[in-house]
């Protein structure tokens, strides 16, 4: 059986200015940290890697459910492969309660995206290439913890309202002429007369070029798109600047067009689909 450390002397009593006594309880801490491993004790020098662990741990019946039971969380990111999931009875009660805490002076980052450590190769015009694990779904991606776009046209430009960037002809027959395979892309407009806005997923296009697209979500003031206010992203022909990237789901290929270096250095982060 895992030994769990506990802070304090078990069963120690000792009087406060007050003449009272103090809770002679011993409180179970776990600590957490991401150099961790999930089979430790979860001590402050063999700690857990994983929140879910803690949480699994405070439920078995290796610790004690009356007292108080805390989880110590290091400074660093964890990333969740799955959803983290706490019931009524992750909460103790109110006489032992269950408290996460940030260990002092430490800023724990919870992330539900996933670290890819990839193999990078030229591609072509300044694009590299790696791939991905299969059935990766993605539709936001950080390079060294800054958010980078997805292949768009027109171009991201973060001085230009609204979009960063729109285009009257972002998906007009005559632009998507050049596009092999455009289903799975993204078409964004404003409303026609800027009550909110519009998202499409395109589905494909026809003999003649013409976009065919599905949705229209997140407005409920049906007036059509508005004619210049719009982008389109997702779309492999239209990665062609700097900090752009595409996935090719049917592939497992992630392209991406670095600033000024190779991405081998750089710390890949993929997040799930949000849309």
């Amino acid at each position: 059986m895992r030994v769990i450390a506990f802070l304090g002397l078990a069963f120690l009593w000792s009087t406060i200015s007050q003449g009272v006594e103090a809770d002679p309880r011993p409180d179970t801490t776990l600590y957490v940290a991401p150099a961790g491993n999930d089979q430790n004790a979860g001590t402050a020098e063999h700690p857990l890697a994983t929140l879910a662990a803690a949480r699994d741990r405070l439920r078995s019946e290796e610790v004690s459910r009356q007292a108080p039971r805390t989880v110590i969380v290091r400074g660093g990111t964890y990333y969740l492969p799955e959803t983290l999931v706490f019931t009524a009875e992750d909460s103790g009660s109110a006489d032992a309660p269950v408290v996460y805490r940030a260990a002092d002076g430490e800023t724990p980052v919870i992330s539900g995206g996933v670290k890819l450590d990839l193999q990078w190769q030229p591609h072509q015009d300044g694009v590299w290439k790696a791939q991905t694990p299969a059935g990766l779904v993605i539709d936001q991606m950080f390079v060294d913890g800054q958010r980078q776009p997805m292949a768009r046209y027109p171009n991201f430009a973060p001085d230009v309202q609204p979009y960063n960037g729109f285009a009257a002809d972002a998906f007009s027959p005559q632009h998507a002429a050049h596009w092999s395979a455009p289903a799975g892309g993204y078409i964004h407009a404003m409303h026609r007369a800027h009550w909110g806005g519009y998202h499409y997923r395109i589905t494909g296009k026809q003999p003649d070029d013409t976009v065919s697209y599905e949705g229209g979500w997140q407005n409920n003031r049906q007036m059509g798109m508005h004619p210049e206010h719009r982008y389109v992203e997702n779309i492999r022909e239209e990665l062609d600047a700097p900090g752009e990237w595409f996935h090719d789901a049917q592939t497992s290929t992630l392209y991406f067009y670095p600033f000024n270096r190779a991405p081998t250095a750089a710390i890949f982060r993929a997040m799930f689909p949000g849309r």
